[in-house]
């Protein structure tokens, strides 16, 4: 347990992805069949964070 504690903190700050955002493309669950047939197509290459709040 404390191996995955300093883990993520090192995540955190240390090793932290200044571009993350740029990384991660959001969508609903009503888009995600959009977001689908995109990577499907190989149009859309960064990954889908599925916000399931706003669905």
């Amino acid at each position: 347990m404390a191996l995955r504690v300093m883990l993520w903190g090192k995540l955190a700050s240390a090793w932290k992805l200044e571009q993350l955002e740029s990384m991660v493309d959001e969508a609903t669950l009503d888009q995600l069949e959009n977001k689908m047939q995109r990577i499907l197509k190989g149009e859309l290459k960064r990954r889908v964070l599925v916000n399931l709040l706003d669905s």
